[in-house]
């Protein structure tokens, strides 16, 4: 089997709990397998899952799409929103719009002002 990240040859390492043959590349040092049981670990979740979060959907809803967990989406969300705050500055010397949203937050008397970037 070739390595899905660097397409170098690896080696037999092991096998997983249910069986499945682990695979080890000697180049990149990464253990990995031919195909996985669970949906969360293939390559396109990422992608789907930014589609369906773009479209308005909920976590519930996306976790029943893409047959995965709900504590799973939870957890790329905040994964890929880190991996965007990281690389996505915001920029000095620039124009931005900004809007505020007015919210009770309990009752009346406690209000808060969020601040919501475009």
């Amino acid at each position: 089997m070739d390595c899905k990240n660097c397409n170098c040859k690896t080696v037999r390492n092991g096998s997983t709990v249910n069986g499945t043959q682990r695979y080890y590349c000697r180049e990149c040092k990464l253990s990995q397998q031919a195909t996985y049981r669970y949906q969360a670990y293939l390559p396109e979740m990422n992608t789907k899952l930014v589609q369906l979060i773009k479209e308005g959907c909920g976590i519930r809803s996306i976790s029943r799409i893409l047959v995965i967990s709900p504590t799973t989406v939870i957890h790329r969300v905040l994964l890929i929103a880190r991996r965007l705050y990281r690389t996505t500055p915001i920029a000095m010397k620039r124009t931005y719009e900004v809007d505020e949203l007015f919210t009770y937050i309990g009752n009346k008397k406690k209000t808060g002002m969020y601040c919501l970037l475009n």
